[in-house]
């Protein structure tokens, strides 16, 4: 009897050991000081897809998630930052997909792990709008240009914003669109016109971020 008791005992003490460890691993983050390339008082903007600290939770490669730290994604470098110890540092583990959570009840997810395609690379950063078997991204991406100033012959540089919408088919394909109806089925690849007359009978016309988004999750019923 007193050697079963001695066998629970150890059970108990190995299970507590790996729940501590896995919670150590769940915020198991590494990180490097973040040096943005373009930081300079005289730019006008920030490199920032929100410029606060927002609660978050990040998704790693290898299973484990962190969500402790406070994120900001820098989208001129493309590169995920945290905060420990009010220390700004940028993750290094590999990510697959992290969400923002900010106060105002909106939820933000990112993801990246798609085949290469232009200049972004299997590493880039894409919002995903609409999830699914076939998903909707964006690329909100940050650019240093140069601005005349009026009547003077400097110049002043600024971050400018683009965004870039892509379908992202199985298989991790990235295919980039336009805000438009012909592009946007030429992408999508319906075969048998039942989505062309989804858009006709609700008219939709792909020409906003909205329509979009209910045209690919009506995509992904129909198909």
């Amino acid at each position: 009897m007193k050697r079963f008791y001695f066998f629970a005992s150890l059970l108990l003490l190995a299970f507590d050991g790996f729940a501590q460890n896995q919670q150590i691993l769940r915020d198991d983050l590494s990180g490097n000081v973040y040096k943005n390339g373009g930081s300079n008082s005289n730019i006008v903007g920030s490199p920032f897809f929100m410029d606060e600290w927002t609660p978050g939770v990040i998704y790693l490669k290898d299973g484990s998630k962190a969500d402790k730290f406070q994120l900001k994604l820098d989208i001129f470098s493309n590169e995920l930052l945290f905060l420990h110890q009010n220390k700004t540092l940028a993750v290094v583990n590999p990510v697959k997909e992290f969400v923002l959570t900010p106060a105002t009840g909106m939820r933000y997810l990112f993801r990246c792990g798609f085949l290469a395609v232009e200049r972004n690379t299997d590493a880039t950063f894409y919002q995903v709008l609409q999830d699914g078997a076939t998903a909707l991204l964006k690329l909100n991406k940050k650019s240093l240009v140069d601005v005349a100033e009026y009547n003077k012959a400097s110049t002043t540089k600024e971050y400018s914003l683009t965004e870039t919408y892509y379908i992202s088919k199985p298989g991790g394909y990235a295919i980039k669109i336009k805000k438009d109806r012909a592009s946007f089925l030429e992408a999508i690849g319906d075969t048998t016109g039942k989505l062309k007359e989804w858009l006709d009978k609700n008219k939709n016309r792909c020409k906003t971020e909205e329509e979009l988004m209910a045209a690919v999750e009506a995509f992904n019923n129909l198909y």
